[in-house]
């Protein structure tokens, strides 16, 4: 690995980037969960992303355009992570062709989890976005709280509850 990445080790309810920040790194999680969420004006959190094992997570468009986050991002466990700092791609002309492979790759992969939550959340029922989560994700639904999950597929967990229980009367 190029000398841009490096290894962080993190603790639960970590915020790894703040809203309005400029976001200089995009990260892959080795070990545990990462969330990216916003807050509305009423103080509820919104969860656009988890990012488990393997995963990546950042904003793209900060990070990128080195404009101010939107987002924050946060540790849901204890987390081992990859930081690919913005710097690994400003001089993209002095990587190698693996480097920047894989940095294509991530940005790819950003693009199309973007693109697969916004058209999940428009075209699918509370319902369907549960089964969804659990069919996509089944590797988080005994880590994370009903609480999160919830706000991930965008109800209330009084609802998801009502949404958990009629999937196991039928």
């Amino acid at each position: 690995m190029s000398e841009k990445f490096t290894v962080k080790k993190i603790k639960k309810h970590t915020i790894i980037l703040f809203k309005g920040e400029d976001c200089k790194a995009v990260y892959k999680v080795l070990t545990g969960c990462l969330k990216s969420y916003i807050i509305d004006e009423k103080g509820n959190q919104h969860i656009v992303e988890f990012a488990a094992e393997n995963e990546i997570i950042s904003d793209l468009n900060s990070f990128v355009n080195g404009v101010p986050s939107l987002i924050f991002i946060e540790s849901v466990e204890d987390s081992k992570i990859l930081v690919i700092s913005r710097l690994f791609l400003k001089n993209i002309e002095f990587l190698n062709k693996q480097d920047l492979l894989y940095a294509l790759f991530l940005i790819a992969e950003t693009l199309i989890n973007a693109n697969n939550r916004i058209s999940k959340l428009i075209s699918l029922g509370s319902s369907e976005r549960y089964a969804d989560f659990v069919k996509t994700y089944p590797h988080l639904v005994q880590r994370l709280s009903q609480k999160s999950i919830a706000s991930f597929i965008n109800v209330t967990p009084e609802y998801l509850s009502d949404i958990k229980n009629k999937a196991n009367l039928s």
